[in-house]
């Protein structure tokens, strides 16, 4: 019972990801965000999904559009 319940776990994870895509960077660059990352504990993938999150969304005005 309980590999059935790991197994249906990780079919819900695959599932749920969404489709990832590359993006090309400097090596100078990369160097630069993997120490930081490495330093402060963070995944490189997901502090650049936020670092666009914030920085790059459509901002809305007073009447929400």
């Amino acid at each position: 019972m309980k590999k059935f319940i790991l197994f249906s776990y990780f079919i819900y994870i695959a599932m749920s990801e969404q489709k990832t895509k590359n993006l090309k960077i400097s090596e100078y660059h990369h160097s630069i965000l993997k120490t930081h990352c490495k330093n402060k504990g963070l995944k490189m993938f997901k502090y650049i999904e936020k670092l666009i999150e914030e920085n790059c969304k459509d901002e809305t005005d007073i009447y929400g559009e």
